[in-house]
């Protein structure tokens, strides 16, 4: 049975690359669209029609997309901020705006090591550190160093000697179950290319070289969660699709089912398999855009229809019907580097792999911009209505919003 769909197309003049939120950040129960232009010096909140609420220029030398971006309460006031990697020259800072955009504070860190996309300030995180329920702001700085931040925002305790570069993003989740997070990072450094887990106390608990875990040069994305039903939660990753418990240990990994496992998910989907189910998406070299993985580590089904001139993107569960039954929703992004106008898909699909229902659209990569990929789309309920929607960035500068009719 196919579904009806309700889309709209919303303007915002650039593609956001992975600077892009989707969250309510003045408490009127809709979202806003939170996004960064691909150079990293234009912040822009949207609301929830479009309407732009407020920008900022922030100085920045991003050239990959990936300007360091968090929405959430990260003092302790109740109250929403929108927090951005700064980088003025010669300085790396974390600046935390208000719902209006105004500065409430800038936490200056001591100097990083740029990376190869131009950023110190590689990315952010919300951990509960200290177990008092509350996720404290954790700041990952290129040159290897991790920070976290108390709610008056002053630096809680500091990690260094990390390898240079991180790739891609901080994780966070307990891990052992105690009631304070761990964090998860990946870093690289020549060719010595790691994987940490980190206590909330800012401690390593272990480390793996990659070559243990996938065929990749760092670990794209990690899940903390209740994987297979036990009580216990476990880490899984994105690349080499491996699944760890607390101490480290390999429980189960698809590394020979997948070739580059860009993003995961994890979720509770199918009542007829054991645990929850984790849903790997791909990109570079891809073998399928999306598989779904069972809580023991079979492989459930495979989707592998894809667009000419197209990679994958982002595969999310979406709670596409507001009745609590989960849907997966997966697009596609220009693969050519040519400013050239294509047909791409968003596609729906039901627990069991079935297409529900196939949207076009048209994109075309941005001219002069030479790294066109990793587009970062969000599911949230937008307007309210108990129903997610899929917020689509595309290259032409615009937002599809996907939901049911």
């Amino acid at each position: 049975m196919k579904e009806g769909y309700s889309l709209r197309e919303i303007e915002l003049g650039f593609a956001p690359g992975y600077s892009f939120r989707v969250k309510d950040i003045d408490g009127d129960g809709m979202c806003e669209y939170v996004a960064v232009e691909h150079g990293g010096n234009h912040l822009v909140v949207l609301d929830c029609d479009g309407n732009l609420l407020w920008e900022r220029t922030v100085p920045n030398t991003d050239r990959h997309s990936t300007t360091a971006l968090e929405v959430a309460d990260v003092d302790g006031d109740g109250e929403v901020e929108v927090v951005v990697g700064e980088e003025p020259e010669g300085q790396n800072n974390a600046i935390v705006l208000d719902s209006r955009g105004r500065l409430k504070e800038r936490v200056k860190f001591p100097p990083g090591r740029k990376d190869y996309g131009g950023n110190a300030i590689d990315s952010f995180g919300l951990a509960d550190v200290d177990g008092d329920g509350f996720k404290e702001l954790v700041v990952a700085i290129n040159g290897g160093h991790l920070y976290a931040l108390d709610r008056d925002l002053n630096i809680l305790w500091h990690l260094g000697g990390l390898n240079h570069t991180f790739e891609h993003f901080v994780h966070v989740g307990d891990l052992n179950c105690d009631g304070i997070d761990e964090i998860a990072v990946s870093s690289e450094e020549g060719e010595r290319r790691e994987f940490f887990l980190i206590s909330g106390r800012g401690e390593i608990i272990w480390r793996k070289p990659l070559e243990e875990i996938g065929p990749d040069r760092h670990v794209d994305y990690v899940v903390i969660d209740d994987v297979r039903g036990t009580g216990r939660n476990y880490l899984v990753t994105s690349t080499g699709g491996c699944l760890f418990d607390a101490e480290g240990n390999l429980i189960w990994t698809v590394r020979d089912q997948i070739n580059h496992g860009q993003w995961v998910e994890v979720e509770k989907v199918r009542e007829d398999v054991p645990g929850k189910q984790v849903l790997i998406s791909e990109l570079w070299g891809f073998r399928q855009p999306c598989v779904l993985v069972g809580g023991e580590g079979e492989v459930l089904w495979r989707f592998r229809e894809i667009s000419p001139y197209a990679y994958p993107t982002h595969a999310y569960f979406i709670d596409w019907n507001g009745d609590g039954r989960k849907l997966i929703v997966i697009g596609e992004q220009p693969a050519d580097t040519e400013p050239v106008a294509r047909r791409y898909h968003i596609t729906l699909l039901d627990p069991y792999g079935e297409v529900v229902l196939k949207v076009p659209f048209e994109d075309m990569s941005v001219p002069g911009w030479f790294y066109n990929f990793e587009n970062s789309p969000a599911v949230a309920d937008v307007d309210g209505n108990g129903r997610e929607e899929f917020v689509f960035p595309t290259r032409r500068g615009t937002l599809l919003v996907l939901g049911a009719a």
